[in-house]
Formats: C-alpha cells, structure tokens, sequence
C-alpha cells in the first residue's frame, strides 16, 4: 500500500517552497495545509482528504490530481489565495487539470491571490469571494456557483475561456462603490439552464 501524507500535528504544516515539490501521495489529517513562500511551486497530484483549510499566503500550489476520483481540494474544505498583506501577486492557485474541486469549496482571493485555470481545464467551483487579485478562466470552463466582490475586480481569460452556468439560479454580488467586470464570455453548460441574479449596491460590466 501507499503511504499518506498526515497533517497531524499541535500546529499546521508550513511550507516554504523553492524549487519544485511535487507530493505524490494523498494528505490526510485534521490539520490546514499551508505554503507561506519561496520562489518555486508545490503541485498536489493526489485525491486528498484532510479536512483542515489549504492557505496559499505566499508561492505557487499547482493542483494537477487525476481526473475521476476526488479532488485535490478535499470536498467542503476552504481554499484560501494570499493573505491580504499586499496588492502585488504573491498566492497563486492554478489548477492545471479539470475537477480539482469541488462545489462545496468556498475559495477566496485576498488582495495579493491568485486563482488562474490552465491547460484548457474545466472545473466546476463553489462559492467565491473576492477581496482583490487575479482569477482568469485560461482558455477552459469554469463553473463558478456564486461571486462576492467586496473590491474592484476582472475576471477574465484567454480565448476558448469561458464561464459556464449550471442548472439552477446563480448570485453575483458586488458591494457598494465596487466594479465587477467579467470579459470571459458566460455560457450555460451543456443541457444545463442557469441564470444569474445580481444584488449589492456595486456594478457590474
């Protein structure tokens, strides 16, 4: 059998990461996954299960499990992307590969986060909130459940990207004084009718 990656300690795992460092093996345990810096970039390649929060603060963490199984994101954990001490780009998700979550995964992007889809994927995405940084599409599919933008933000891609809508009625919320705009083109996914309801005093284009 395949030994675990256990996240079991009094305190949550730090890594700092330069370089690359692939983890091959599932990470279990009750404790956050966290990677607060270095210059390289840590990938997750496995269906993981621990049910503490992944915290990208600083550096790069690619997910790139396989495709049919779980989610490299363990199903209702938090993904967090940078933590808000800057306005430059510094914690990146990419998800390199289709379903790396799932829908019951709330994700925020802090001010210095990124959340960037590559590689054509297509990935279906819970609740997300957006306190500033990145999010592009890339040139795949990203099915996002409900948007917050408290700041001004684009959500944007390359061409083939798009934002698509499941069955069922979707909330974009945009605070006050704030300016969401979305370039990627919103699609229904195949067979699905979704629709979007838009609240918040903000606008967006």
């Amino acid at each position: 059998s395949t030994a675990n990656l256990q996240l079991t300690s009094n305190v949550d795992p730090y890594f700092r990461v330069n370089g690359k460092l692939t983890i091959d093996t599932a990470i279990t345990g009750d404790r956050n996954l966290v990677v607060v810096g270095g210059t390289g970039e840590m990938v997750l390649t496995r269906d993981n299960t621990y049910t503490g929060s992944t915290e990208v603060r600083q550096g790069v963490l690619t997910l790139n499990s396989p495709i049919g199984g779980g989610h490299a994101i363990p199903d209702g954990t938090t993904l967090l992307g940078g933590d808000g001490n800057t306005n430059a780009l510094e914690g990146v998700v990419k998800l390199a590969a289709s379903s790396q979550l799932s829908s019951t995964s709330p994700i925020t992007v802090d001010t210095d986060g990124g959340l960037l889809q590559v590689n054509g994927a297509d990935t279906v995405i819970g609740d997300l909130t957006l306190l500033g940084g990145q999010v592009s599409v890339g040139d795949g599919n990203l099915a996002i459940k409900n948007i917050h933008a408290s700041a001004d933000m684009t959500i944007g891609g390359l061409a083939g990207g798009k934002i698509t809508l499941l069955n069922g009625q979707h909330t974009i919320t945009v605070d006050a004084g704030k300016t969401l705009t979305i370039t990627a083109p919103i699609v229904n996914a195949g067979g699905s009718v979704g629709g979007i309801i838009k609240t918040g005093r903000g606008e967006r284009a």
